[in-house]
């Protein structure tokens, strides 16, 4: 039997169904089409996925072409059973697989639902903090992801985790003194990158699902509208679902008073118990409702 030509012909029909982990219509597994003792990488081009039969074959087939101890230290590891007493067929290192993944899946994974202590989390982070990847580790995962493509379901998800999300001072706060510490600075066209991205989206218009108004993609449109539009129907403020426009009580009661044909400044003032600034600013709201300008 030529073991090559069969060998070829595996990886060529796992290559050109072209699976990932979700795409795959059953329990697949990862394989590099080199070997990794054999000095084969993690890129893109050297891996493919192959169903747990395919994954024994593939490697039986190996140790038949290469004949080497590593080659028959990896198929051997397949052919026994976890206690390492009896050597298993193709099919039966399947169905073990197959249902060792369906034995770890939610509720059944021996971890589903531990939190990590606060000690842990900081025994984690200390082990991390401060490493720096190798310039041969970082080309390595540059190379790994180079022409990878979210799909347009996963992009979406991404957008609506993070529309609508504004940043509180106390997080860029902590984002600068992160970068400093690190002694990370940022080019200057990296820099115009971050500028024209932040433009780019700044002006692209939105629509708010409630009220149906349409703005730049600005903070404070964001701020009064989507979950805080007055339209919305969990929305209580009566003075806000009345006017249109987020104000304070105060305002409230002054729009009042010049629906019912109030116009004098001081009267109205004293009857609020407002400020002078407060009074502009509802009648500017006022003009505005009615159109007056």
């Amino acid at each position: 039997m030529n073991y090559k030509r069969v060998y070829e012909e595996l990886i060529e029909r796992g290559v050109k169904r072209g699976w990932t982990k979700k795409s795959a219509p059953c329990y697949t597994e990862r394989h590099h089409i080199l070997p990794e003792c054999m000095d084969g990488g993690d890129d893109k081009e050297n891996l493919t996925e192959l169903t747990a039969r395919e994954h024994y074959i593939a490697h039986w087939l190996l140790y038949k072409i290469h004949k080497s101890q590593k080659m028959a230290c990896a198929w051997s590891a397949m052919t026994m059973d976890r206690d390492g007493s009896r050597g298993l067929t193709s099919r039966q290192f399947e169905r073990a697989r197959k249902m060792a993944n369906e034995n770890m899946k939610g509720e059944n994974h021996p971890l589903y639902g531990t939190k990590l202590s606060e000690e842990r989390k900081k025994s984690i982070g200390d082990f991390h903090r401060g490493k720096k990847m190798s310039d041969e580790t970082r080309a390595k995962m540059s190379k790994s992801k180079t022409g990878n493509k979210a799909s347009d379901e996963t992009r979406k998800k991404i957008g609506d985790v993070h529309r609508g999300r504004v940043v509180s001072e106390e997080s860029k706060k902590k984002l600068s003194e992160s970068r400093l510490k690190l002694g990370i600075k940022l080019s200057e066209k990296e820099k115009e990158v971050i500028r024209d991205r932040s433009t780019k989206i700044t002006n692209k218009e939105i629509s708010c699902p409630h009220c149906e108004i349409v703005s730049k993609n600005s903070p404070n449109f964001r701020k009064y509208h989507f979950d805080n539009c007055n339209k919305h129907p969990n929305c209580t403020d009566e003075i806000y679902i009345k006017y249109g426009s987020p104000i304070t009580e105060k305002a409230g009661m002054i729009l009042d008073l010049l629906e019912k044909g109030e116009t004098r400044k001081w009267v109205i003032i004293s009857k609020t118990r407002s400020s002078e600034a407060t009074f502009k600013r509802a009648k500017r709201t006022f003009k505005k409702i009615n159109g007056i300008k």
